[in-house]
């Protein structure tokens, strides 16, 4: 490894630190259990990202993005604060979801139980102030969950869940 890439590999474990703990500020501040989530290392986090990219067919440089099929996917919406019209379903089998927060590429990827990320994901929404993804290793489990603001404050949560392991489509 040379210098400059010894020197940016530093600023990015420094850069990602701080996001870190700002989003695990931001999720205490909601109530979160901030204990609840592990982080995987850069190397780990860099090597699913580019795993999930060649799955799409995408160059290793490329934008991770998780876009639904038109059909299988379920999508709801509620208003920050009120419970949502159905609990978010966990996949039964998987023993982590891996969490993509909006600075993923810096803070690397977050690790939850299944049932507490389905249960925590409006916190989880808030906190990073725009949403996340959660995912099973396979992406057989695809939780999207975006925060809409109106007036610059939180007003509504849209949950999207697809994949073979997400459950029956209703």
């Amino acid at each position: 490894m040379s210098t400059a890439d010894a020197l940016r590999r530093k600023l990015r474990e420094r850069e990602g630190k701080a996001a870190r703990e700002e989003l695990l500020r931001r999720l205490e501040s909601l109530g979160g259990d901030v204990e609840a989530l592990s982080w995987l290392s850069l190397e780990e986090s860099d090597s699913f990202e580019r795993e999930w990219l060649a799955a799409q067919g995408l160059p290793p440089d490329g934008q991770l993005t998780f876009l639904p099929a038109e059909s299988g996917r379920r999508t709801w919406t509620h208003q920050v604060g009120t419970p949502p019209p159905c609990p978010v379903p966990a996949p039964a089998s998987a023993p982590r979801l891996l969490i993509l927060f909006g600075d993923y590429r810096s803070m690397g990827i977050a690790c939850a139980a299944p049932q507490w990320v389905a249960e925590s994901s409006e916190r989880l929404a808030m906190a990073d102030g725009n949403g996340f993804v959660a995912v099973t290793e396979s992406l057989g489990y695809v939780l999207q969950v975006d925060l809409e603001e109106n007036d610059d404050r939180p007003s509504e949560i849209e949950v999207t869940l697809w994949g073979e392991e997400a459950g029956p489509t209703q």
